[in-house]
């Protein structure tokens, strides 16, 4: 989804290159919009496991993992995934030639 939007704003990031945003400017606001879009990920997803929690107690044995440090575990492993595959468009965007993105093709 990332990558789609990196494609989708070349132009965009392009112009804003050629005005002289910095590479760690361009990679700064692919890296803010993946965490915006992990930030609500996570934020949702917490909020379906609590909802959720009474009917998965029946299902799980009781003491097996705590729960608290099993949802820690979960939520860095996903937001450590996600900044992995965030960083690949983010380095993209960064290196952007301006002049063949604002270029007619």
């Amino acid at each position: 989804m990332l990558t789609y939007w990196v494609l989708a704003r070349t132009r965009e990031i392009g112009v804003r290159v050629a005005l002289g945003a910095r590479r760690g400017d361009v990679l700064g606001m692919v890296l803010r919009e993946a965490a915006v879009l992990v930030g609500l990920g996570v934020s949702l997803g917490l909020a379906g496991v609590i909802a959720g929690t009474r009917q998965a107690a029946r299902l799980v044995p009781a003491g097996a993992v705590s729960q608290g440090a099993l949802l820690l575990s979960a939520c860095v492993v996903i937001v450590l995934a996600a900044g992995l595959a965030a960083w690949f468009p983010a380095a993209r965007a960064a290196a952007l030639d301006p002049m063949r993105a604002l270029r007619n093709d």
